[in-house]
């Protein structure tokens, strides 16, 4: 029986490891055994990560480009951290937008119906085959859609399944799932390119369907649907980021964005926009010249105002690096030799040596070993030095990296946060062995200027808002001048505290079926009831961008439909009391991840720093070691470094640090592996099936929502133990902290400092 694979394994090749071609989907059970036996003991590791709200989709849709060879059950073994259910609706998306695309590039170029060939994708492989190249073969079909083309070589079936095939224009086109065309389609081009060649069929043109990212910056984003655009390059950065240039204006930057998002930015030359450039996809792979190289706007010659949409009327002006290169792929047979030999020697067999042996070269130096490699019939896999290099092609989660390392490093690994690792120590084994060895070192210490982020929060008989959001996103947009992916909120949990007394528990579930800008603003008042001091929440760019959202969309509402504004003026005087509100809640907001978070470089006191140890569920304040600053190279990373966190500082990680420490404090949360719903990819999966209608409503009403709730107002009470243990931990070293605790007049312009164990108050 063939093997049949697609581009996710062919793209493994630029991994240069041919031994990860082929890692089995129970590769982590494989390495975790393997651990055991070379070292006689389990490890296993709780792969922690600090979880973030995100504009990410839950599921890659591409997956679904491969379907007819999986089945949804079998996808969701792959895919654990979603439900089947939520992976049915999402195949239900993903076939809507193939659709709705298909329909668009149909309308942008013309085709008639009876020049349209659809093929099916419930057909198998070779079936597909079949049914494209007869495709090609009629005179009167002018546009192949879904087609799938296949290239049989020894044991493995080549499939290169495509979105469309343009005849008129011989031009193949791939689909992206979001607003930007990655890097990747380079190499993803270059594969079909010689897929096609092998079947003796010619390309001359390429281009990517994606969600067009202007539409975005032109304010025109719709509810339930999206507009598309066709792109011709991608630029060589992993992210996309908005432009921090002092020389750009608002405008500048959007726009600067969105043209390397689409890959245009490579396609702008002095006389305006040439989708034939020579760094366009076609020509590019045609020559085997892949541009690398960076490139950016000239900011002070191009255009300030608001771009229309239109990429010929677009005046903007580039600076190209002077080091510009390009990188050449080999010979396609050259390829596929080192997936046949892998096939060979790893598909049935993962090798472990093999794995290390190819990580400890390095980009440069790998190709001759691989060479080597391929030129012998029996290769010794003996490793030589300690380099380690994983690269983003070989498509390995994290869960598998981490347990690579585990393996490789040994018993002295520590489950730390990569962010604690330098890039050049994260590509040698000894030196990330060594860091790990380091950080068992380190002390528990805590710096004085975390007390001082909480200082607003000692004023007397201020009332407090704690507040924590769930949203969540859809390929669709929810609502008008949302975009794809950009999160919605749709629940709050407010609790109001006085002098450390808690004063009222709201909790406030949006149903995503209906949600509506009233919702949005209904929101905002749960929050500001009664106008609160102060607003405390743990990693505030989340909510403070959320609220900056809320402004705009209610505000574009207010001015664009008469309905909303009838309504929204029963509320408020006039829109700007609305968003005066947002910002004095924004500027007034606390954030406790700052006690915890990592910067790159804190400038502050290294006196000010109070060490500690931990004696059965007690913290014990000790003297500060001589060489504190040789000792703790975190000291200038972070105001609160607890060793239990592993470099980590989500709030889930901080409350199984007290959960784990049994800490006498007054605020107790439900562990979170009591709750239904356990954490915030659970709440927006949740959110996501409501809004396309695979929730009816007895069901949300009286299950989901509930545990919604539960869910949300745990997060918020979880920040008040949090607040409880940084407390308590200045507590210890402070015997006098309850002379100010609730207890201050005044909070601006003052700071905390401190005289050996006695606590002072000073103005800054």
């Amino acid at each position: 029986m063939k093997n049949n694979i697609t581009w996710n394994v062919f793209k493994k090749v630029f991994s240069n490891n041919p031994a990860l071609i082929w890692t089995p989907k129970n590769f982590v059970n494989l390495i975790q055994e393997e651990y055991f036996l070379k070292y006689k003991k389990e490890n296993i590791l709780s792969n922690d990560i600090d979880e973030e709200n995100s504009d990410e989709a839950l599921i890659d849709f591409e997956i679904f480009e491969t379907l007819n060879n999986n089945s949804i059950h079998e996808i969701n073994l792959e895919i654990n951290d979603v439900s089947e259910s939520y992976i049915k609706v999402a195949k239900d998306s993903y076939d809507r937008y193939l659709l709705d695309a298909t329909r668009w590039y149909i309308n942008k170029y013309g085709f008639n119906s009876n020049e349209i060939e659809y093929i099916s994708s419930k057909s198998n492989w070779e079936t597909r085959h079949i049914q494209t190249m007869n495709a090609f073969d009629k005179p009167n079909i002018n546009l192949v859609v879904n087609g799938n083309l296949l290239w049989n070589q020894k044991e493995i079936n080549y499939n290169a399944p495509f979105f469309i095939f343009d005849k008129k224009n011989s031009k193949l086109v791939l689909l992206s799932y979001t607003t930007r065309i990655k890097y990747e389609f380079f190499s993803k081009f270059f594969y079909y390119f010689n897929i096609f060649k092998k079947n003796n069929l010619i390309i001359k043109d390429m281009s990517v369907v994606l969600i067009n990212p202007y539409t975005k910056i032109l304010n025109k984003t719709k509810k339930n649907y999206i507009d598309f655009y066709e792109g011709f390059s991608s630029v060589y950065t992993k992210t996309i980021s908005k432009s921090t240039s002092k020389k750009a204006n608002e405008n500048q930057i959007l726009i600067d964005q969105c043209i390397k998002k689409t890959g245009d930015i490579l396609l702008l030359k002095k006389h305006g926009y040439d989708k034939k450039s020579e760094y366009n996809f076609y020509n590019s792979i045609k020559r085997n010249q892949i541009p690398c190289f960076s490139i950016s706007s000239d900011f002070e010659k191009c255009q300030t105002e608001m771009f229309d949409g239109d990429i010929f009327n677009l005046k903007w002006f580039l600076k190209i690096s002077k080091k510009t290169h390009n990188k050449e792929y080999y010979d396609f047979d050259y390829y596929i030799k080192i997936i046949e030999k892998s096939f060979t020697e790893f598909y049935e067999n993962t090798n472990f040596c093999a794995i290390k042996y190819f990580a400890s070269f390095d980009e440069e130096s790998i190709i001759q070993e691989i060479n080597n490699w391929l030129e012998s019939n029996r290769f010794i896999y003996k490793v030589k030095s300690n380099n380690y290099y994983i690269n983003e092609s070989s498509s390995l989660n994290k869960e598998e990296k981490n347990e690579l390392l585990k393996l490789f490093i040994g018993q002295n690994f520590e489950e730390l946060s990569m962010s604690y690792f330098s890039n050049n120590e994260k590509n040698n084994l000894v030196s990330m062995e060594n860091k790990m060895l380091i950080y068992k070192e380190i002390d528990n210490f805590f710096h004085i200027d975390a007390l001082n982020i909480l200082i607003k929060l000692h004023k007397k008989n201020a009332r407090i808002c704690w507040y924590d959001y769930e949203g969540f996103s859809d390929l669709y947009p929810p609502m008008n001048r949302i975009a794809p992916y950009n999160q919605l909120v749709n629940q709050v949990s407010v609790i109001i505290t006085k002098n450390g007394i808690e004063e009222s528990v709201e909790n406030l579930v949006i149903d995503t079926k209906n949600i509506s800008c009233k919702d949005l603003v209904k929101i905002i008042q749960t929050i500001y009831n009664n106008k609160p001091d102060y607003f405390v929440v743990y990693n505030k760019n989340y909510e403070n961008t959320r609220n900056k959202e809320i402004s705009k969309l209610v505000s574009y509402e207010f001015f664009n439909n008469k309905e909303f504004q009838t309504w929204f003026l029963t509320q408020y005087n006039n829109i700007s009391d609305f968003t005066s509100i947002i910002t004095y809640i924004n500027n007034n907001t606390i954030d406790l991840a700052d006690c915890f978070s990592h910067k790159k470089n804190l400038n502050i006191d290294i006196k000010n720093f109070i060490s500690f140890y931990e004696k059965e569920n007690l913290i014990k304040i000790k003297p500060n070691s001589l060489d504190f600053y040789n000792k703790n190279i975190t000291y200038n990373k972070s105001l609160i470094h607890i060793n239990f966190l592993k470099y980590f500082y989500s709030i889930k990680k901080i409350e199984k640090y007290i959960t784990h420490m049994n800490f006498d404090l007054k605020t107790k949360i439900t562990p979170y592996n009591e709750l239904v719903i356990q954490k915030g990819t659970m709440a927006m999966e949740a959110a996501i099936l409501r809004y396309l209608g695979a929730t009816n409503d007895a069901v949300w009403n009286n299950n989901i929502v509930p545990e919604l709730k539960k869910y949300c107002e745990n997060d918020v009470r979880a920040m008040i133990m949090v607040y409880e243990f940084i407390m308590y931990l200045f507590r210890t070293k402070f015997k006098n902290i309850n002379e100010y605790e609730y207890k201050l007049t005044e909070v601006e312009n003052k700071k905390y400092t401190f005289i050996d164990d006695e606590l002072f108050l000073e103005t800054t």
